[in-house]
């Protein structure tokens, strides 16, 4: 999946998920798989669950977190990418 800071990404209609403190968890409906997120990768799932533009996320993960950008966009395009490969998120024309 190519991306770019335009690319608007969402979480797919297909899956159910759940806040446990700091971790999440998703089910994957359509394959009836499991997915557990770490507290980044939580905020990351709380952010998608509205359209949202890889610029947009990554503002609010440099807001919250004290990381160095490079990392943050490192971080988030595989976190991105997992999802998307997992058909947990979806991307949508700008």
């Amino acid at each position: 999946m190519e991306l770019n800071n335009n690319t608007i990404i969402s979480a797919t209609s297909q899956q159910v998920s759940s806040s446990l403190g700091s971790e999440t968890v998703i089910l994957d409906l359509a394959k009836g798989e499991y997915f557990g997120l770490n507290e980044v990768g939580s905020r990351i799932w709380e952010f998608v669950q509205q359209r949202r533009t890889i610029s947009e996320i990554m503002a609010m993960l440099e807001n919250e977190f004290d990381a160095p950008r490079e990392q943050l966009l490192a971080d988030l395009q595989e976190f991105l990418s997992r999802m998307h490969d997992a058909g947990l998120i979806e991307t949508h024309p700008c």
